[in-house]
């Protein structure tokens, strides 16, 4: 499978972008806990490529249904950054 991003790496993102300005996209449960682990809130899990179970972050409400690549950016203008 793919390597995990870990939470250090998304903390170091830090140091050059504030904590407002970063979208983390993922199709993973472990992206949305990293990113979490990393104090990060804005998250978005899209449904294709490995897929992530519903089950397994039941915290997650899925605000945005992602398609198609103009799906994500829709998904990203609607996000308040």
């Amino acid at each position: 499978g793919l390597p995990e991003v870990s939470p250090e790496i998304l903390k170091n993102s830090l140091v050059i972008l504030r904590e407002d300005e970063i979208v983390t996209i993922g199709d993973r449960a472990i992206d949305y806990k990293r990113a979490k682990e990393a104090g990060l809130n804005k998250i978005i899990l899209v449904e294709y490529g490995w897929g992530y179970d519903p089950k397994q972050i039941p915290e997650y409400k899925q605000r945005f249904i992602i398609k198609n690549p103009k799906d994500l950016l829709n998904a990203i203008a609607k996000l308040d950054i």
